[in-house]
């Protein structure tokens, strides 16, 4: 009886011990992005995406943050310009799907259901860190790309609308240890 109450014991440790593992998140990447091409409309829809440099992105299994750069307003030559640091744009989305191929993982973000924002915001990055495929020998080799999609009221148009802007993985994709 004795020996049967220490099974089961053992039995109920091992279940939550494997509950607290599958509950973990992978440690978060950061990666530094460049911007390759935009829209026209873009900034009609989101009119916070307008002078944008560059970006970096940090993500998880569960959240992908993308924090976009502003350019610095243009000075004219010979002229001393008075100047303060565009603020960055911070976007915080909802993974909702991760996909593990030969070639890479994909990982798609969404505006969450709960946020007050008026337009919708889908991000994929795909990421070819640990990729077994071989690149097309013309490419120079990128670690990854990123696709942000935005659909919303243009101002412009007073009609719904989408645009996307493209990013490549400048360096590499930094992941923290466990």
């Amino acid at each position: 009886m004795r020996s049967l109450l220490i099974i089961i014991i053992l039995i109920a440790g091992l279940a939550q011990a494997q509950e607290t593992i599958n509950l973990k998140t992978a440690p978060p990447a950061f990666a530094k992005l460049q911007l390759t091409g935009v829209s026209r409309n873009m900034s009609t829809i989101n009119s916070r995406f307008f002078g944008i440099d560059s970006a970096t992105v940090t993500f998880t299994d569960k959240s992908l943050n993308l924090t976009l750069i502003k350019r610095m307003p243009p000075c004219q030559n010979g002229m001393i310009c008075a100047m303060a640091m565009p603020a960055p744009i911070f976007i915080n989305l909802q993974v909702i799907k991760i996909k593990h191929t030969e070639c890479g993982t994909t990982y798609t973000a969404v505006t969450p259901k709960n946020a007050l924002s008026k337009i919708y915001e889908i991000v994929t990055l795909e990421d070819f860190t640990y990729s077994k495929c071989m690149q097309t020998m013309n490419l120079r080799y990128m670690p990854g790309v990123l696709n942000y999609k935005v659909s919303g009221i243009s101002t412009l148009t007073k009609r719904s609308e989408t645009a996307e802007a493209n990013f490549e993985i400048n360096e590499e994709i930094i992941r923290a240890l466990n």
